[in-house]
């Protein structure tokens, strides 16, 4: 199984604390296990693809959020969040349609946002349970790693558990059929036998 992290967060929200994530879980997890765009997208690249793509290739995504992460107002004076191709947006609501665990990280003092102050597609986000990154940020990482540890292994196990499924559901199959094609052989002999009598 992969073990792919996503880093999604607002550059003006909370580029520092997203850096010093993105560090201390590269040390544990590698640099190739771990997203986040401005150190993996290579110049020229389409960014929306690129984004849609890393989403749908995590296990685990990382919704970082800042004291400003639902309030940052775009040049017109628009909520970001209000605009559908706001690339965090994108990122968390295709997250969320992929039912993959999304963790809200908190930082910087931030509190969760309200299900009544975002968008329809990202509303399930106010549900997740969260995880506080406060003034000790490296313990407070390695506390994150073990959670993320932890929920990898229960991926895992669900793989599992899903492919024992799968391969009972083959096995009744090909059981099925080959009940049929012996009952079938079994029929044609009977027929046969008659038809020479």
């Amino acid at each position: 199984m992969t073990e792919n992290i996503f880093l999604s967060y607002r550059r003006d929200d909370s580029r520092g604390y997203t850096n010093a994530i993105y560090t201390l879980l590269e040390f544990h997890f590698g640099s190739d296990q771990i997203f986040m765009d401005i150190d993996t997208l290579l110049p020229g690249s389409d960014f929306v693809k690129c984004l849609e793509d890393a989403v749908e290739g995590c296990d685990i995504f990382l919704a970082i959020i800042g004291l400003r992460w639902e309030n940052i107002k775009d040049k017109e004076g628009n909520r970001r969040l209000e605009n559908p191709e706001d690339f965090v947006r994108i990122e968390v609501a295709h997250a969320l349609k992929r039912g993959i665990p999304v963790i809200p990280v908190l930082v910087d003092g931030a509190e969760m946002p309200s299900s009544e102050n975002l968008p329809d597609n990202l509303k399930e986000l106010a549900r997740r349970h969260a995880f506080s990154i406060g003034d000790y940020m490296r313990t407070d990482v390695q506390r994150l790693i073990k959670v993320l540890e932890k929920t990898f292994e229960s991926l895992e196990q669900e793989r599992i558990k899903l492919e024992k499924a799968e391969q009972k559901r083959k096995t009744r199959e090909q059981a099925a059929e080959e009940k049929k094609t012996a009952q079938e052989k079994e029929r044609l002999a009977l027929q046969k036998a008659q038809t020479e009598r």
